[in-house]
């Protein structure tokens, strides 16, 4: 475990109102661009529990389940179903989601089918149970509401149908349609039933009404009406949603025209609604428009957005007569809000803690935090960029002062100047000329001083050396090796590595399966040294730290070799070789970019088959290393689509932040960027967050790099031909005073279950800190002992933490958790 950690752990316990500690994640809150399926993107619906949301996009036929991380409300691509694949119909034009009471089943309606489909409450992926096409009635689904008691009511066209769920699924039961004994039909946007699954309103845009019906024993039954002309205090246009409070006693619906959300007092026990008013919006408030609405779990808060302004909007309800006040709205490409053109779709997060909505032109789902706090990517503009088109490469100068990419379809690196914030300007292209001049480089590596660049090129069939002068010095052209001057094995030329005394080099071809090895002077001059075992499709090659060891991938036979370098004759035997066969070893399949971490206990492989492969595991794996011997051994491997994770599929590089903490991978056939923190101990990664496509570049996420700090990562878009910087956010405790010894040592009511308080050893407390009883204490485990600390959770959630049983955890007990962390718990 970095001793910096101790640190931070004993600071954040040392100032009383200091916030949480958290791992680092990337900014912004998040924006999920269409990488797969959110294409025109509309319905959202959000599990209860808060461990997912579905969305429905119009434009792919398709239904994307998210695992919700219920920390930060970010959100991970779980599956994507497709109308017409693997079994599943009935999802091709869906408008409205809807989960069911016991959020067993999703409901999707769209045109007039209704598709039913079995959800795992654990995993969050569908399948599904039954379809109904047609034959109730309506024909162009607006809405669905499922009722408590299994009930299932789906408005459209100029009718109301209620389902009730019987043995063999839903079963249709009875339907009211627009006529001269029921009116207000005609043109059904929404619905809404109460508590009580008897009284449901149905808004209608046609007719400009609001209309009542009673279900009672499976029958729906026309009750009353409002019209305009029966209601002169308000005009009711056309309107887009409606919802009634959860206390029954207030119904809101958004009026489009009017720029208006209406407002009733309601009759819980009749249904009946009474002094209808209007919430006037205007269009600099956000509220022009309306088109979704959303009630917090407490009736305290209102959500708006609005489809015509791109808003979202947020108001303070009055709990007593239902009243509204606007609290904040956030607009489109306003302050660095982005994806929500055409705002179509709204859920909330369990308690509100954060709010997503669609944005139907972005194809994108926005995630904000319950004050409607974005923080965007940072996108490349693009504007006189050249010489990056199809980038295949990166690496950022070890002083920070640049960063380069490698166009694979311009024959040229790109060079940026890296502003102090991490942010990027244009300053040169590289092509070269004559015997130097780049066709395809597809790799990058930059000497640990910065001094020497090599360049391998794969349309060339050669290396490249660059040197850069002092100060503001371009770089300038040395040496080169190629296929022409006889070096065979540089044909097809994907990937080259530097060692860190800048005395050799390796070249490895993805077509020749070789690795060639070349002595590197001060000039940058390259002389040939000979050719390393023969590999099946080598991806990656990297040196270690300390330049004794040297790692490959090889993508034809889903492994990793291991060679060691013995001085004086510059040969680099092979010391092991491990395979996605190997016993115990999994997720090597394709295994393609690899890093190693700066302490060089791991080697994390990215197994997707990359550019020129698209064929692999769509894994991250964990290799723990013999720093002394080079030897690894396998940890652990995540598939993208499994446990969560997402992001990675088509995994085509891995990079791990200075700091050691983020593992970050590029998703090439994913158009993805997804981020992990990493374990102390043995280096296993926990899935943090997933980026996808945005017009600013991930399409064909091909290559990344951190900055020295780790504060910023760059990430280029083959596709796209772009390059993307994320804002790494790093754990600062907020510093305030010494602590005040307010910290009274009364504890949590809740442990007053004192069973005999003998101190013997047991399971729960024989290792401070382990809150899982795993027989070892991790970071996880020491940020919920902190947070317990703060007083910001119950001792309850891990009594673990209080190692002397006092009832509280101090600093002491910290202190014990990270000894437990770094050293191990006790064997007894």
């Amino acid at each position: 475990m970095p001793r910096f950690f101790i640190v931070a752990v004993i600071a954040c316990v040392a100032t009383v109102s200091s916030s949480v500690a958290q791992l680092p994640l990337a900014e912004p809150i998040q924006t999920l661009f269409n990488g797969t399926g959110l294409r025109e993107v509309g319905a959202l619906v959000a599990s209860a529990d808060g461990r997912h949301i579905y969305a429905a996009g119009r434009g792919d036929r398709a239904i994307v389940a998210f695992a919700r991380n219920g920390s930060n409300g970010r959100l991970g691509r779980i599956a994507v179903y497709r109308d017409g694949v693997a079994g599943i119909r009935g999802i091709a034009a869906v408008q409205a989601l809807h989960l069911s009471a016991d959020e067993a089943m999703l409901f999707a309606g769209g045109g007039s089918t209704i598709a039913i489909l079995a959800r795992d409450p654990d995993s969050g992926t569908l399948a599904l149970a039954q379809t109904i096409d047609g034959g109730f009635g309506v024909t162009q689904i607006a809405d669905i509401a499922a009722g408590p008691t299994g009930t299932l009511y789906v408005g459209g066209s100029n009718a109301v149908a209620l389902f009730t769920e019987e043995a063999d699924g839903l079963r249709h039961q009875s339907t009211v349609s627009n006529s001269i004994e029921a009116p207000g039909l005609r043109g059904v946007a929404a619905l809404d039933i109460g508590a009580d699954d008897r009284f449901l309103h149905v808004a209608s845009d046609g007719d400009r009404a609001v209309t009542l019906l009673e279900h009672d024993q499976g029958i729906l039954s026309f009750v009353r009406t409002l019209l305009p002309a029966e209601n002169p205090e308000i005009d009711l246009g056309r309107h887009r949603d409606l919802l009634i409070s959860a206390d029954g006693r207030h119904l809101y619906t958004a009026v489009q025209d009017l720029n208006a959300i209406a407002i009733f007092d309601r009759n819980p026990s009749t249904g009946e609604l009474t002094n209808a008013r209007s919430f006037l919006g205007e269009i600099s408030a956000g509220t022009a428009a309306p088109s979704k609405l959303a009630l917090s779990d407490d009736d305290e808060r209102l959500y708006v957005v609005s489809e015509e302004n791109s808003t979202v909007a947020t108001l303070a309800r009055n709990q007593q007569n239902g009243d509204l006040t606007l609290l904040r709205a956030v607009f489109d490409d306003r302050d660095a809000v982005t994806g929500i053109t055409r705002t179509s779709g709204l859920a909330l997060g369990p308690a509100q803690t954060h709010i997503y909505a669609a944005g139907a032109q972005d194809s994108a789902i926005a995630v904000f935090d319950a004050a409607l706090t974005f923080i965007a990517v940072e996108r490349n503009s693009g504007g006189a960029v050249r010489g990056m088109q199809q980038p295949a490469a990166v690496v950022v100068a070890p002083d920070g002062s640049q960063v380069i990419t490698a166009g694979f379809g311009d024959g040229s690196l790109s060079v940026f100047d890296r502003n102090p914030d991490g942010r990027l300007q244009f300053s040169s292209t590289i092509r070269g000329s004559g015997p130097n001049e780049l066709l395809q480089p597809t790799g990058l590596a930059i000497s640990p001083d910065g001094a020497m660049l090599l360049i391998a090129d794969f349309g060339r069939g050669a290396v490249h050396s660059y040197r850069r002068g002092a100060g503001d010095t371009p770089w300038t052209y040395a040496d080169s090796l190629t296929r022409d001057e006889g070096f065979e094995d540089l044909r097809g030329a994907v990937g080259v590595a530097i060692s860190p005394d800048r005395r050799l080099g390796v070249a490895i071809s993805i077509l020749r399966g070789s690795a060639l090895l070349f002595a590197i002077n001060e000039q940058g001059t390259l002389a040939f040294r000979g050719t390393m075992p023969a590999l099946a499709e080598p991806a990656g090659v990297l040196f270690t730290g300390d330049g004794a060891h040297l790692y490959s991938t090889s993508s034809g036979d889903d492994a990793v070799i291991a060679f060691e370098r013995i001085d004086g004759v510059a040969s680099f035997p092979t010391i092991q070789t491990i395979r996605d066969s190997d016993a115990g070893v999994a997720g090597l399949g394709g295994a393609s970019g690899l890093a190693i971490t700066p302490e060089g206990n791991n080697v994390h492989v990215a197994s997707g088959g990359g550019i020129f492969q698209l064929d692999g595991d769509n894994a991250i794996v964990t290799l723990a290393r013999d720093p002394s011997q080079g030897d690894l051994t396998f940890v652990q491997a995540l598939f993208d689509g499994q446990d969560e994770v997402s992001g990675i599929e088509g995994a085509a590089a891995v990079a791990v932040s200075p700091g050691s903490d983020i593992v970050a991978v590029a998703g090439f056939t994913g158009n993805s960027v997804a981020l992990f923190d990493r374990g102390p101990v043995t280096g296993s990664l926990s899935f943090a967050e997933s980026h996808f496509d945005t017009d600013g570049g991930l399409a064909g996420a091909s290559a990344l790099a951190f900055s020295p700090s780790g504060s910023e990562l760059y990430v280029t878009g083959f596709a796209d031909s772009a390059i993307t910087v994320f804002r790494i956010r790093q754990p600062t405790p907020t510093p305030t005073s010494t602590p005040t010894s307010t910290q009274t040592s009364t504890p949590t009511p809740t442990a007053t279950a004192t069973p005999t308080s003998t101190p013997t050893a047991t399971a729960a407390t024989s290792c401070a800190g382990d809150c899982d009883n795993s027989g070892r204490s991790v970071v996880s485990e020491l940020i919920r002992c902190v947070t317990i600390a703060l007083s910001a959770a119950s001792l309850e959630s891990c009594e673990a933490c209080d190692a002397n049983h006092d009832g509280r955890v101090s600093i002491s007990d910290l202190i014990q958790a990270v000894n437990a962390a770094l050293n191990g718990c006790p064997t007894s």
